[in-house]
């Protein structure tokens, strides 16, 4: 990838600031939009390299995440566990439920 000199690809959000337009047409956001929407991306990285490779676009990381939620956008998250959680006692408290109820 070029950052600088002749040919480099654009580069969105370095230096930039509130109110600063975006570097995507409004017909490129709503793609992303709608492959965001199919659930593929999990990570911001997955989504800054689906910009560059689609649209020839590198955004920084730090702008990814206002991308993203200015778009609507929520990335994949595991659901929390607690670190000490039994998965045994878990399942069977669901079998057979609390002896508190």
């Amino acid at each position: 990838m070029r950052s600088t000199g002749p040919g480099a690809w654009p580069r969105c959000g370095a230096g930039g600031g509130a109110g600063k337009p975006s570097c995507l047409t409004k017909d490129q956001e709503a793609q992303l939009v709608a492959e965001a929407a199919t659930g593929v991306f999990a990570t911001a990285q997955a989504v800054r390299d689906w910009i560059e490779e689609r649209f020839g676009v590198v955004y920084t990381r730090d702008s990814m995440y206002t991308l993203l939620p200015r778009l609507g956008i929520r990335l994949k998250v595991p659901r929390p566990r607690h670190p000490q959680a039994d998965p045994r006692a878990r399942a069977a408290w669901k079998k057979r439920g609390s002896a508190h109820a």
